[in-house]
Parts: C-alpha cells; sequence; structure tokens
C-alpha cells in the first residue's frame, strides 16, 4: 500500500499543478482579448462621428464581453494542498503509511475543490468570446456604413 500511495502522491501534486497552469493561461488569453476589445471600444468613441449612428450597439456589447473577460480573470484562490508545517506538526508522530495516506487525501480534496471553480472561469471566457466576435463584426459593419 505504501508503494501505491508513493506513486499517487507526485501523480496528485502534478494534477494540482496543471489545474494552476491552465487557470494561468485562461487568465493570459482573456487579458489579450480584454485588451484588444478596450481598443476597439476607444476607437469606435474616438470615431463615433465618422461611422454609422448605430456604432454604440456593438460598442456595448464589447463592453459586455470586455466585463465577462474580467470577471474570467478576477482572482480566485485555489487549493494548492496542506501548508506544509501544518501537516509536518500534526503528522510527525504517525506512522510512514498513515500520513502518506493523509497527503493523498488532502491532495483530492484540493483537487476536487478546484474543479469546482475551474468551470466558473471558463464558462466566463467563452461567453465573453461568444459575445466578442459577433460585437468586432458589427464594429466593422458600422465602419463600412459610415
Amino acid at each position: 500500500e505504501q508503494a501505491i500511495v508513493d506513486m499517487l502522491i507526485p501523480r496528485a501534486q502534478s494534477h494540482i499543478d496543471a489545474q494552476l497552469r491552465d487557470s494561468d493561461a485562461l487568465d493570459s488569453k482573456a487579458l489579450g482579448v480584454l485588451g484588444v476589445t478596450a481598443a476597439t471600444i476607444a476607437l469606435m468613441v474616438a470615431v463615433r462621428h465618422d461611422v454609422h449612428r448605430t456604432w454604440w450597439i456593438p460598442t456595448a456589447a464589447l463592453g459586455v464581453a470586455g466585463l465577462l473577460f474580467l470577471a474570467a480573470v478576477w482572482p480566485r484562490t485555489f487549493d494548492v494542498g496542506p501548508d506544509p508545517r501544518k501537516f509536518y506538526e500534526a503528522m510527525a508522530a504517525r506512522t510512514r503509511l498513515d500520513a502518506s495516506r493523509q497527503m493523498l487525501a488532502e491532495l483530492l480534496a484540493a483537487i476536487d475543490r478546484n474543479n469546482r471553480r475551474v468551470p466558473d472561469k471558463n464558462r466566463l471566457f467563452k461567453a465573453g468570446f461568444a459575445l466578442v466576435i459577433p460585437a468586432l463584426v458589427g464594429c466593422l459593419a458600422a465602419g463600412v456604413a459610415g
């Protein structure tokens, strides 16, 4: 049993690290698209007298998309597993197998808690991206029609 637990602990820690990397990658994507969105809003406001009078519709849609991207990157706390000092203090007098079992249990619980947080970020990003594409097309149409 010790050998199995010893194999699973690094795997669980690796899974948590992957969750954190995926979250950071999504933040980077959302911030990049947010930058394009903000620049397009600024451009549309600057040229509003030279484009079609409906310029504000796709620009407002970009604003909503921007809010969705901001919500996606809003700081969230992810669980990285047990605090090493507290874990050591609690488990120092226990057997290696007991400590390993407890470590694995806490890492698996952290993975489960993080799995509940990640879908919200993904949904917000996807909703923002689904809105930004037609809004950009609308901005282009307002510019051409103007």
